[in-house]
């Protein structure tokens, strides 16, 4: 693992008490400030009484303090070890809001719990699926995440409504949110210390400060909501839970499509811990997964109104800041668990104007974008990965301006095309299925000694390593060793005669074998030349030396087959 410069607080990196409370409460306020729509849009569906709304929505908070604590933990099972904070996902809003019309919070309650169960359910599977989910769909989540993350930003700041129409004449509140997004971007270019730290919860408290003095805020009435709401400490809801199976369906494609946005998460948090980060390690995605979700299925047992996922803005905002440590997550938990004990503290994070929000959520999406691309051109591409890429992009932003297209499809149709996410992977997954069809991961060539041209073997090489999506730098590692084979083929190969050159991929290793007529390359003697050993110099021992050294060097094995029927061979792997 090579640690970026940038990073100040990895993973496992202890957090001093100052940072684990500011970092904990910048990130509180916007996931708060941006998820906390979803609970109370379900809870106004089920025309509850203010004494049972208040008490789900606390039991919410309580419920997002506990899958963020899952989340962070870095268990055998449970939990990825990243900081990956939870948040009130859309995905379940409208199953939500069906449940709690039909059958109210115990139906909520059980189709949560069952959504959860699916999600757990899914994760052992991962390892299994991997030859279908490879390295360039991880990235392509991650672009569409922050795509998505992007245009809920400018929406936000434009105030721009679910009918993608302006809610209000002329320039509005919008002004806050350009205010906002430039104070961020201020901070974290030109900020040092604390400031670039915590520049975004700085970027809001100007934001608010400007609201307020605007006028779009009452101040008064935050403040009288603090003081007489006073304390209250959540109580489990005392109902059993109920389930119905006609939206079954509707919770477990949710269910696929947090899982989908958890691992696109996931990927953006290794690849923020390594600058030489090469693929998804599936192992931790899992237990991320699994603990994403058992949060919702505590959170439906508990009571609350919908279902968490992990939180994309927060993991931008750790790239920005330079903070990915996940002891993080305890001080984000504590925030909910204060805010679930002082309901009139929620009137802030509900009070606080969605421009501002956006301006946060935008400067989030610059990173999360950035590290999709990096994960896409990190591997090489032949048309059908091109195309694997940007026909499901197109597809995906489709549904993002074009909604209207999508919603006219047939209720069963829209559990699949409910969402860019699921209309991004769900395609790209389905072309990656079609375009396997003819793909060997196996290739061979034949040639004489006299055609051993380095741009042909460099071009054949390119063109295997583009068929199976192969790292770029370990393909061109593939192709100095052949060149560097190539080179010294008249002291090798018999005159007039061919080699055979075998590669294998199969993700995790490249295998190159080199079977030729001739004379052995040996490794014994490919030790560098002593000084006494320069008054007897042989030049074609040196030149073998140097040959056998570089070699060794490229290839992470290097192995001498015994010669067969006259044919020597040379077995070289290198790591993936």
């Amino acid at each position: 693992m090579s640690r970026p410069s940038t990073l100040i607080l990895a993973a496992d990196d202890p957090v001093p008490g100052k940072i684990l409370v500011l970092a904990g409460l910048q990130h509180c306020a916007v996931i708060l400030g941006v998820g906390i729509a979803m609970p109370l849009l379900v809870l106004a569906r089920g025309d509850l009484d203010p004494q049972t709304t208040r008490q789900m929505l606390s039991l919410a908070l309580v419920g997002l303090g506990l899958a963020t604590i899952l989340q962070i933990q870095r268990g055998k099972i449970f939990g990825s070890g990243y900081l990956a904070p939870a948040t009130f996902t859309a995905a379940y809003l409208p199953p939500c809001l069906s449940a709690m019309e039909t059958g109210g919070p115990a139906l909520v309650m059980g189709m949560l719990i069952f959504a959860g169960l699916v999600q757990m359910a899914l994760a052992p599977a991962l390892r299994r699926l991997r030859p279908y989910l490879p390295p360039e769909i991880g990235g392509l989540a991650v672009l569409m995440i922050g795509i998505i993350l992007g245009l809920l930003g400018f929406r936000l700041i434009a105030e721009i409504g679910t009918a993608h129409v302006v809610t209000h004449a002329g320039i509005g509140l919008s002004w806050l949110g350009g205010i906002t997004l430039a104070a961020i971007v201020a901070f974290n270019i030109w900020g040092t210390g604390n400031v670039r730290l915590y520049g975004t919860l700085l970027g809001i408290i100007g934001g608010c400060v400007a609201a307020l003095a605007y006028g779009a805020m009452d101040g008064a009435t935050l403040v009288d909501d603090l003081v007489t709401q006073g304390v209250a400490l959540p109580m489990p809801m005392l109902q059993m839970p109920s389930f119905d199976p006609l939206l079954a369906s509707e919770f477990a494609i949710s269910a696929v499509a947090c899982s989908l946005r958890a691992m696109g998460d996931l990927i953006t948090c290794q690849k923020i811990e390594d600058t030489r980060w090469v693929r998804p390690d599936m192992t931790r995605i899992r237990g991320g997964i699994l603990a994403d979700g058992l949060g919702t299925l505590l959170g439906g047992a508990l009571g609350s109104p919908i279902g968490t996922n992990t939180f994309s803005g927060s993991i931008g905002l750790a790239s920005a800041t330079g903070i990915a440590a996940r002891r993080i997550g305890y001080g984000i938990a504590g925030w909910c668990f204060l805010i679930a004990l002082l309901p009139g503290a929620m009137s802030f994070f509900i009070a606080i104007p969605k421009p501002v929000l956006g301006g946060v959520l935008i400067f989030a999406a610059a990173y999360i974008m950035l590290n999709g691309i990096l994960v896409i051109v990190s591997r090489l591409m032949d048309a059908r990965r091109i195309l694997m890429i940007g026909i499901p992009l197109v597809l995906g932003l489709s549904r993002s301006v074009y909604p209207e297209v999508y919603t006219s499809l047939p209720a069963e149709m829209m559990a699949v095309f409910g969402s860019d996410l699921m209309v991004t992977i769900g395609s790209a997954l389905l072309l990656n299925l079609i375009f396997r069809i003819g793909v060997s991961q196996n290739a061979s060539l034949t040639l004489p000694a006299s055609e051993l041209q380095p741009d042909r073997l460099e071009n054949w090489v390119r063109e295997q390593g583009s068929h199976w999506g192969a790292r770029a730098d370990v393909m061109r590692a593939v192709s100095h060793a052949l060149v560097e084979f190539a080179d010294g083929r008249d002291g090798l190969m018999t005159p007039e005669t061919d080699i055979r050159i075998d590669l294998s991929f199969d993700e995790y290793h490249i295998d190159l074998r080199l079977t030729y007529a001739g004379f052995p390359l040996s490794f014994e003697d490919s030790a560098p030349i002593r000084q006494e050993e320069l008054a007897d110099i042989d030049m074609d021992m040196v030149e073998a030396r140097l040959r056998a050294i570089l070699l060794r060097r490229l290839a992470d094995k290097v192995s001498i087959r015994p010669p067969a029927n006259g044919q020597q061979s040379i077995d070289m792997r290198f790591d993936h």
